[in-house]
């Protein structure tokens, strides 16, 4: 939506939900939210039950497994790579850490309007170049980065309006970014020397040894 028809960011509820290529298989994730929330909304206005909906934005933090940025961040400098490429550094993110998310969901469970839509994210919008580079800091990495293409059917903007979460149900994250990500980094760290990732972010991605595969 923010990319093919211009709405504004910060994004609110009302921005409508489009999917660029319903074939990819990336988005058969944004199609299943959709699908939950269309289901849910409907049959409570049919009376079944009351429907409070929460949309969350890049939820983050310690022991969140391997298959999102900050961990595969964590695990990549742990894997000494030189130089380290910085994978659609102009996207932008805005990260929510755990606990933030959590005091989030519970006020919409216990305040939320009956079909009503939240936000639960932070508004404070980073680029995956300044994530990157900050957790590279926080590992003492003082080699190069190199800029690379992102991954097929990642959005070049998220940031999420969350002004109706704070009318409505008094939410109002207070974990800065960096807090927690630090915190994130030093938990991923510490698991990291005395374990063995199950699925490493090389194997899913298959760009180490690359050559020795051929």
């Amino acid at each position: 939506s923010v990319e093919f028809f211009n709405y504004k960011i910060p994004t609110d509820e009302e921005v409508p939900l489009t999917i660029e290529d319903i074939s990819h298989p990336r988005f058969s994730y944004a199609v299943t939210k959709i699908l939950g929330e269309s289901s849910f909304l409907n049959y409570a206005k049919a009376g079944y039950f009351e429907a409070v909906i929460v949309r969350y934005h890049n939820v983050y933090g310690p022991n969140m497994g391997f298959r999102h940025v900050i961990p595969q961040l964590v695990e990549r400098f742990n894997a000494k790579e030189r130089p380290f490429k910085i994978y659609g550094h102009n996207q932008t993110r805005s990260f929510n850490f755990i606990e933030d998310a959590v005091i989030g969901t519970l006020l919409a469970i216990e305040k939320g309007k009956n079909q009503n839509i939240y936000h639960i994210g932070d508004s404070e919008e980073i680029s995956i170049e300044e994530l990157t580079k900050y957790i590279g800091a926080i590992l003492k990495y003082n080699g190069d980065y190199e800029y690379a293409p992102t991954f097929p059917g990642s959005v070049s903007r998220r940031c999420p309006n969350i002004s109706k979460a704070k009318k409505d149900i008094s939410y109002n994250p207070k974990i800065n970014w960096k807090i927690g990500v630090k915190d994130t980094v030093n938990w991923y760290t510490n698991y990291l020397s005395s374990n063995k990732p199950k699925e490493s972010f090389y194997d899913k991605y298959s760009i180490k040894d690359s050559k020795k595969t051929k």
